[in-house]
């Protein structure tokens, strides 16, 4: 297919970018990012980067770019070759091992209430993570301020004068020793180089010689899924100095949960856009229209444009997905079509979600010995993992949720049921998992709010903090995300755009422990059909 005129200026503006020039490309989902990429590849004589979101994709970049000068990597996996790590000096950084790299006891800690040692640890965690995050060049009280905030909460932002007052006069308190703690964790880890994933990038982005080294022989750098880099990303784009072409769409940011900004409103440069959806065709881009123009801010200027032309479509196998906003609908709709002896199959499979899980559901019984997960064998307790999840660990919360909701003893059985991608008849994902796939058809879960149920989350959110509004602004992003997986049709959509034209439909109960029957009825996984 020839280049559409979109793509033909973009890539001239790309062969055209010099030293420290920038070129933001705006896209809509399915609006042919890659082909567009790999156009610039060709289009330039000297040797590109491809920044990539994860491995798997970066992967995938490598053998779509072969015959091309540009390879594909991930950030990380820039900052590791460049700093010279080894498996033995990469750890995880949580309480245990705040615990572990500094004493504790040398800090002035006030005696709050239900603040312990641990939970102190957690904070000072998180502080460092959130500087490690940042593009600042040092580690200061902002950055614990931020970490207490998510855990405390915004005093600005609370309506009570007296809970105001008790959670302002508790992070006073913290502060000065939080701060303190993590300035001391993160020296010891430069010292002792022992960095977590995070930290090792930071240093890429603090070291000239390291960015150096990183980019050596590097002409340009394209980079994808811009609208989910965080700010020391960014920072590292910006400070290499090479001609860079930042692309991603706005609309699909999910990750601001960690830490991840939209870079393209932040980046220098002139933009260009990518509007023609080569994914679907007019009626899913209707959908998707719906949705952008519902949210507060108006939703995007530029109009999606569905390109497919109709007709029938390649069968593929599977032909269905059914996606979800939350582990534990996933696996409540997993559980139904188990019944009915469908064949399933989880993208990126259900071990990991099962050992997790299990491995959770054995620390909430004390059963330390059944914990086979590496994120939760530093735990030795259940308040552990509650306080790590008070504090902004939202892995650690989708865990909580799922043993408070009963699921982890369900997950064997689902084991059992699930096959390989290309035998099953459905497919079950999140919504987050599932970015950059696509299937004939999708079915949305039951656990999709309605447009006027997200619009009242967002003015609900506008009373409690910032963090909150981009939250609620993210369920729009989300909702896009899923509807536009499909390439022929997205069904139970309307009922999410017009809930009052659709037919009456009921949320699964908050934990399957309390299901009625006619709850469990209600709640089972929609039906699909071969399109």
């Amino acid at each position: 297919m020839p280049p559409t005129l979109e793509q033909t200026e973009i890539r001239e503006a790309a062969s055209r970018l010099d030293d420290g020039d920038v070129l933001r490309v705006l896209a809509f989902a399915g609006a042919g990012k890659t082909t567009t990429l790999k156009g610039i590849a060709h289009a330039r004589p000297d040797t590109g980067l491809y920044l990539a979101f994860n491995k798997p994709i970066a992967n995938e970049a490598n053998q779509k770019f072969r015959d091309t000068r540009c390879t594909a990597r991930t950030m990380h996996s820039l900052a590791w070759r460049a700093t010279g790590m080894t498996n033995e000096q990469s750890m995880r950084l949580n309480a245990k091992a705040v615990q572990h790299l500094i004493d504790m006891g040398r800090f002035h800690w006030p005696r709050l209430k239900r603040w312990n040692a641990y939970r102190c640890a957690a904070a000072v965690s998180r502080t460092v993570d959130i500087f490690c995050a940042s593009a600042d060049p040092q580690l200061t009280d902002d950055h614990a301020q931020q970490a207490l905030v998510l855990t405390c909460g915004d005093p600005a932002m609370i309506r009570d004068p007296r809970r105001a007052g008790i959670v302002r006069n508790t992070i006073a308190s913290l502060l000065p020793s939080i701060a303190a703690a993590a300035q001391r964790v993160w020296d010891t880890m430069v010292t002792e180089r022992q960095f977590s994933h995070d930290a090792y990038l930071k240093i890429l982005d603090l070291s000239p010689t390291v960015r150096n080294r990183a980019f050596a022989g590097v002409g340009y750098v394209l980079v994808d899924e811009s609208q989910d880099l965080n700010p020391v990303q960014r920072s590292i784009l910006v400070k290499s100095g090479l001609p860079l072409v930042a692309v991603g769409d706005p609309y699909q940011q999910i990750y601001s949960f960690r830490g991840a900004e939209n870079a393209l409103s932040r980046l220098p440069g002139r933009e260009l856009y990518l509007t023609a959806s080569f994914r679907f065709g007019e009626g899913i881009a209707d959908q998707a229209r719906k949705i952008l123009a519902s949210r507060p801010d108006g939703g995007p200027s530029q109009r999606l444009v569905g390109a497919r032309p109709d007709g029938p479509m390649k069968r593929t196998a599977p032909r269905s997905a059914l996606l979800a906003r939350s582990n534990a609908e996933l696996l409540r709709a997993g559980i139904n079509y188990a019944k009915k002896e469908i064949k399933i199959s989880f993208l990126g499979g259900i071990e990991e979600v099962r050992r997790d899980a299990q491995s959770a559901q054995a620390l909430h019984d004390g059963d330390l010995e059944a914990v086979r997960s590496p994120e939760l064998a530093s735990f030795d307790s259940w308040d552990e993992l509650l306080m790590e999840a008070e504090a902004g660990n939202s892995t650690m919360a989708r865990l909580q949720k799922l043993v408070e909701e009963g699921m982890p003893q369900h997950l064997d059985r689902l084991a059992a049921y699930e096959v390989p991608p290309q035998r099953a008849q459905i497919v079950l994902s999140t919504a987050h998992k599932a970015k950059g796939c696509e299937w004939p058809q999708v079915i949305l879960a039951n656990d999709w709010r309605s447009l006027p149920e997200l619009q009242e989350r967002h003015k609900k959110a506008t009373t409690e903090s910032p963090a909150a509004v981009t939250a609620a602004l993210e369920e729009w992003n989300l909702l896009y995300v899923a509807a536009t997986r499909a390439i022929g049709r997205t069904d139970r959509l309307e009922r999410i755009l017009s809930p009052s034209d659709a037919a009456p439909t009921n949320r699964p109960a908050r934990s399957c422990r309390r299901h009625s029957r006619k709850d469990a009825d209600r709640s089972a996984a929609p039906s699909f059909e071969t399109i």
